[in-house]
């Protein structure tokens, strides 16, 4: 689920719910504002003229229309062909439409950007890098061992310090990211309620994003709290994710997906291990 709309929330707290997100295999767009203990409603159209809560279920689709299930279920299909991907997350900050006196006025641009990158080849090695003014957090998961160092801003690597799940301080801010790395890998995407599934996105467009020819889809959602959310999610002529985008009133969160090309992870060794893969910098 989304977490609740909060102006004041760090930027380190930013970092790390895109750091669970990525560890779980999930993504923003997955979320709305449901729960599967909710009892699933009678899906209906409501008339524009009615003010409406829920306004994106229904019954019949309309042309350009497609649900949320048929989209997790075309990736779904399309992810047994997958043996490893890679992805960039970025979280940019939204102005508000009336200034809070006093405060600084946030925008996309501002270089606050929270960025995380991840790394997978399946089924059990990951890597993710989350980066916070110039700095780099940087976890593997390689032979069921987890570690983590830091990278300084001069790009100078620190230590690796092996992470026993077992003995995990609850006050660790990735504490959660240890855990979620074990789990099991799943695509973009899934783990959608009956509810989320018969969700009616739009057909708004074909583009090339990161040299694919994408065709996007938008979603409006309702988060937990009432606000209005919108998803747009891009899938390529495979049916996997080229984009998927959230927007919030606070925030714009934008993943990037490659599949099946190069990847490095630098092992805890310090010596970067290529595996059939694309290579990240650090």
């Amino acid at each position: 689920m989304l977490p609740p709309r909060d102006s004041s929330m760090s930027f380190r707290g930013r970092l790390t719910f895109v750091a669970v997100l990525f560890s779980l295999g999930f993504v923003l767009a997955a979320c709305g504002g449901d729960s599967e203990e909710q009892p699933d409603p009678t899906v209906t159209r409501v008339a524009a003229t009615e003010p409406a809560t829920d306004p994106t279920t229904s019954t019949e689709l309309a042309p350009d229309e497609v649900t949320a299930g048929a989209i997790a279920d075309l990736v779904a299909a399309a992810w047994t062909g997958v043996t490893q991907y890679s992805s960039i997350t970025e979280i940019l900050p939204v102005a508000p439409a009336t200034p809070v006196a006093g405060s600084p006025i946030a925008s996309p641009e501002a270089d606050t950007t929270a960025r995380a990158e991840r790394q997978v080849i399946l089924p059990d090695t990951r890597r993710i890098a989350i980066t916070e003014q110039g700095k780099i957090t940087e976890i593997v998961l390689i032979d069921s061992v987890i570690s983590k160092r830091e990278i300084g801003a001069d790009g100078q690597p620190g230590p690796w310090e092996t992470i026993n799940p077992d003995n995990i301080d609850p006050s660790d801010p990735f504490s959660r990211t240890y855990q979620a790395m074990l789990e099991p890998e799943q695509p973009p995407y899934s783990g959608l309620s009956q509810r989320q599934r018969e969700r009616i996105g739009t057909k708004s467009g074909e583009f090339e994003i990161n040299g694919r020819s994408c065709v996007s889809y938008s979603f409006p959602e309702v988060s937990d709290s009432g606000d209005p959310i919108t998803v747009v999610i891009s899938l390529g002529a495979d049916n996997l994710p080229c984009r998927i985008e959230t927007t919030t009133e606070d925030s714009i969160s934008q993943t990037d997906y490659w599949f099946n090309e190069p990847i490095t992870i630098a092992t805890p060794a310090a010596s970067p291990v290529a595996v059939l893969g694309r290579e990240f910098a650090l």
